[in-house]
């Protein structure tokens, strides 16, 4: 099974938007195990607001990828995708935006009433774009 398809599952909401950051180095570690007979094994995980990718073997380059987009997960938000920091919300860290920092210190606990702000923000944006 492919790396990137095995971890698709795993993108949920909470760290959707870091997705643009994991993909290349998925794609990478992809390539990597077609040509050989003895395969990575890659564990993706949220850490202290941050990407945790452990790989079991591969190249230099791979392990440069893996490192280099951990450290970028601490300054892009994990719900949008957007410019972020690291912010400490009810003893859990989080990498966010300042939208979704103001809408997460205002439902911690409450996921969907975070995504529902954050459709409401899309919105917004759309109609600001657009002229209207």
């Amino acid at each position: 099974m492919s790396v990137i398809k095995s971890h698709l599952d795993y993108l949920d909401e909470h760290i959707i938007g870091w997705y643009g950051l994991l993909l290349p180095v998925l794609i990478e570690i992809d390539k990597y195990n077609e040509n050989q007979d003895k395969k990575i094994k890659v564990n993706v995980k949220e850490k202290y607001g941050g990407l945790r990718i452990d790989l079991s073997g591969g190249n230099t380059l791979l392990h440069y990828m893996a490192a280099r987009t951990e450290r970028e997960s601490h300054k892009v938000c994990q719900l949008c995708g957007a410019k972020g920091k690291p912010i400490l919300i009810d003893d859990w860290y989080w990498t966010l935006c300042d939208f979704h920092a103001k809408a997460k210190k205002k439902s911690p606990h409450d996921c969907e009433k975070t995504h529902q702000l954050f459709l409401k923000y899309l919105e917004k944006d759309r109609k600001f774009k657009a002229g209207g």
